[in-house]
């Protein structure tokens, strides 16, 4: 077992984890949220955002960082939506759900 919190009678557990290419940053999905911390050398520094800065009403599915950009994170859910963020403001950018993607691979 690698995490877990419990709040009263309700427990956490990490549901998905990324982190950047250079391990500077790691993001886990708990439940209904997502919690993004930065790497140091004296451990891990926790980014505290505004408002409802990684909360979601359905269960987390997966974490990731944009490769181009390591201050923008996604978190996917349950249902589908997939909610992107930019760690610089703590602001959510933008939020797609119940859209058509076209997913483009390279190697």
């Amino acid at each position: 077992q690698i995490f877990k919190e419990s709040t009263s009678l309700k427990k956490k557990y990490i549901t998905h984890a990324s982190a950047t290419n250079d391990f500077s940053k790691i993001a886990i999905g708990l439940a209904t949220e997502m919690q993004v911390y930065d790497v140091t050398a004296t451990g891990l520094s926790k980014y505290i955002g505004k408002n409802d800065f990684g909360q979601f009403t359905h269960q987390v599915s997966g974490v990731n960082f944009l490769k181009d950009d390591l201050n923008v994170v996604f978190a996917s859910t349950i249902a589908g939506e997939i909610h992107m963020y930019d760690l610089r403001t703590f602001s959510k950018i933008h939020t797609f759900e119940g859209e058509q993607f076209e997913f483009v691979y390279s190697s």
